[in-house]
């Protein structure tokens, strides 16, 4: 078993990076090995053998090389044959064995945390913004506002409105439309994990009492407020004649 130096997470045998804070694995990151040194084949180096290799090592030692296993094998690597649904299902599973407390981050996020954690470490891990988030690009603004991000939310249900009512059936406007809704669902996961990285920032430390008050105001989802905006939404509609 392997342990990870950075967040503490239990990591499987075969695992290359941690998927809690996506470190990669490596000697000087985590403690522990993937098995002993005294189990491999003379004159193969065990962190080689499990992170070094690659598609060069596969090619160069073949399947006829003793002990070697291919790790793009679905018989040696389960996962590749899994869903993603199965993968985070699979994950959550590991996590509540774990932790025994969520992080901060995950308190902030609430409903789905696990599953952000994964997402915002693989963002932070490419560098990038982009993603996709299939919520964010069919009910963007339901979801913004359900991630407590109102004014997101607001933005794109006022907009949506004045665009209706301006271009009504107009062939500009669904083009319009489907624009914003796929950009909402490439940018969705990075708008969302600035804000929770912002919100961490100032969550109160020291005070307990403080720290969940702040978490409760500021963090989790509100289906409250997806219901007044739905309600909100379909008046406005009537008054205006739709």
């Amino acid at each position: 078993m392997l342990i990870c130096k950075n967040c503490g997470a239990k990591l499987a045998d075969h695992s290359k990076k941690c998927y809690a804070c996506g470190t990669p694995v490596t000697p000087d990151t985590v403690e522990g090995t993937p098995k002993d040194e005294a189990e491999m084949p003379e004159g193969r180096n065990v962190w080689q053998e499990k992170y070094g290799a690659g598609k060069e090592k596969i090619e160069k030692t073949g399947p006829d090389d003793p002990g070697f296993q291919n790790p793009f094998d679905p018989e040696n690597d389960p996962f590749l044959n899994w869903s993603e649904s199965d993968i985070f299902r699979r994950l959550q599973e590991e996590q509540q064995k774990v932790y025994k407390a969520p992080t901060d981050e995950q308190l902030l996020i609430g409903d789905g945390a696990f599953e952000y954690t994964l997402k915002f470490a693989r963002l932070r891990d490419r560098g990038t913004m982009l993603s996709w988030n299939w919520w964010a690009f069919l009910v963007g603004p339901i979801w913004f506002i359900y991630r407590k991000m109102y004014f997101l939310g607001y933005m794109m249900l006022i907009l949506g409105i004045f665009g209706a009512f301006m271009f009504r059936s107009s062939v500009y406007y669904y083009l319009i439309t489907f624009l914003v809704d796929t950009l909402m669902g490439m940018f969705g996961d990075s708008l969302y994990m600035a804000r929770i990285e912002r919100l961490e920032k100032h969550i109160p430390k020291d005070d307990s009492e403080k720290k969940n008050a702040y978490i409760r105001r500021h963090g989790g989802t509100s289906m409250v407020g997806v219901v007044i905006s739905f309600i909100a939404y379909e008046i406005i509609l009537v008054l205006l004649g739709r």
